[in-house]
């Protein structure tokens, strides 16, 4: 089925520690759905390692001051030092993150290497 040229293009980035620095196997997903309902967020991974997927996660905010967002997901098994390891991410990678929340055209390669690790 092809989309037509209207339809925005969801991008996921699936960004694992090894990337990010992120203590304890942390894996961290990030789209770019652009503005719209929903603040800018990032999707942490409940499961870690290569085992990671995108159904068991919960949502931390892209802002000034990184927090977990209420909702169907939260985070268990992360230690308040994971948890504060993974606002620093955030406010580290602020610019990139949101750019690449709103852009239509900012590719995930390009995402990705933009990207910081702690």
């Amino acid at each position: 089925m092809t989309m037509p040229d209207h339809f925005p293009q969801l991008g996921v980035a699936n960004v694992p520690a090894c990337d990010s620095g992120l203590p304890g196997e942390i894996v961290v997903f990030a789209s770019n759905i652009g503005p719209g309902p929903s603040n800018p967020r990032i999707q942490v991974s409940n499961i870690r390692g290569r085992l990671a997927y995108g159904k068991d996660t919960f949502s931390v905010s892209v802002s000034d001051v990184p927090a977990v967002l209420d909702g169907p997901g939260a985070p268990w098994c992360f230690s308040s030092g994971e948890l504060h390891a993974i606002y620093s991410w955030v406010l580290l990678n602020k610019q990139v993150l949101l750019n690449y929340w709103v852009s239509d055209n900012y590719s995930t390669r390009d995402f990705l290497k933009d990207l910081r690790a702690l």
